[in-house]
């Protein structure tokens, strides 16, 4: 609900991104770990998994495990 507001202009970002991307024209500039313009370094794993933990069952997540192992 948040974004509503500005939905199309979203819309027309994504669409440029597509097209850059389909011409073979977008890149993405990464900074360096040094850079003035990073603040704050996020870690994302392990939030990433207390998310997936929270939103996959643990069942689902065991039987993954098991077709992961080798036969």
């Amino acid at each position: 609900m948040q974004l509503l507001s500005v939905a199309d202009e979203i819309a027309e970002e994504v669409r440029r991104i597509g097209q850059e991307a389909k011409s073979e024209s977008f890149s993405i500039t990464l900074s360096a770990v040094s850079s003035p313009y990073i603040r704050k370094d996020f870690r994302y794993l392990e939030a990433y998994a207390d998310y997936l933990k929270d939103i996959i069952p643990e069942e689902a997540l065991r039987l993954i495990h098991e077709a992961q192992k080798p036969e």
